[in-house]
């Protein structure tokens, strides 16, 4: 599920556990000005996102009652908010506590030094590139590339 509001897309996925029994609820953030084009926004999926999260351990699959409704409205509030925080702590926070541990740690700092040049913190979106290019996997020259440009503009 996607929606759009405040600058981002924001997407919803249910994803079925291993056992059938169980499932998850993934939560994902991306800003829209990251997206190569707007009309993109519908189809993004959570893992592509910027910021992500899974709410709760793994939930019972069972027709969901009423009661469930308020729960996924306050953690999608709570996300919205985490979200938020998350980008103002881009401005200062070292780059590797940012990406250090996230699946391709590359492709995250090339986003958040998107996203800090975004907002014109150009000095932080360098040293996000200055980190992410040398831990950049050999295989992935798109990756490369796109940090040789943004250094440029940067620059």
């Amino acid at each position: 599920m996607h929606a759009t509001s405040n600058g981002f897309v924001w997407v919803v996925n249910v994803q079925r556990s291993h056992d059938g029994i169980h499932f998850y609820v993934n939560l994902g953030a991306h800003p829209l000005g990251l997206l190569p084009d707007v009309g993109l926004a519908s189809t993004f999926k959570e893992y592509q996102c910027a910021f992500s999260t899974r709410v709760g351990k793994g939930w019972l699959r069972k027709p969901l009652s009423e009661d469930l409704a308020p729960l996924f409205t306050q953690t999608e509030a709570v996300f919205r908010r985490e979200v938020q925080a998350g980008v103002e702590n881009l401005r200062t926070v070292a780059p590797q506590d940012a990406v250090v541990g996230t699946y391709h740690a590359e492709f995250h700092s090339l986003l958040f030094a998107r996203i800090c040049e975004a907002y014109g913190w150009n000095e932080q979106a360098l040293r996000f590139v200055d980190w992410g290019d040398p831990h950049t996997r050999p295989g992935a020259s798109a990756v490369r590339e796109e940090f040789a440009l943004l250094r440029q503009r940067l620059a």
